[in-house]
């Protein structure tokens, strides 16, 4: 997958949806925004894959943000634990793509580390409990 067929956002505590080409560069150039010491991350390599990169967009779910990625026919949403913030967060965000009723969703809560997939027909649907 190329660069023009990867979309990307981070959904902040506050709903802002922010398209982005890479959640970690975004993350290390924009501690602040994230709440995060700049020092702590300025320890952090670059690198495009491992522990450092996970723990590092762990805490940015565990302040409330939301990493959006389209890949491989998914719509995936990743956060550190589901409530109805983010649950509403999410819908804001959908209710701006333009998906089927039976197109798929990847949601992934990391505090209990569970992965769902749904469609965005249930999602959507009142009164389902995600």
């Amino acid at each position: 997958m190329n660069d023009q067929e990867f979309r990307g956002w981070w959904i902040s505590p506050q709903g802002e949806a922010v398209l982005i080409p890479d959640h970690f560069k975004y993350l290390l150039e924009n501690p602040e925004k994230f709440g995060l010491p700049k020092e702590e991350l300025a320890r952090v390599a670059w690198e495009m894959k491992g522990d450092n990169r996970e723990k590092y967009m762990g805490l940015a779910f565990q302040r409330g943000w939301i990493r959006v990625r389209e890949q491989k026919g998914f719509t995936i949403f990743q956060f550190w634990e589901k409530t109805d913030s983010v649950i509403s967060r999410i819908k804001n965000l959908l209710s701006t793509f333009n998906l089927s009723s039976q197109d798929q969703l990847a949601i992934t809560e990391n505090c209990k580390m569970e992965k769902h997939k749904i469609t965005v027909e249930r999602f959507l649907a009142p009164g389902i409990k995600q």
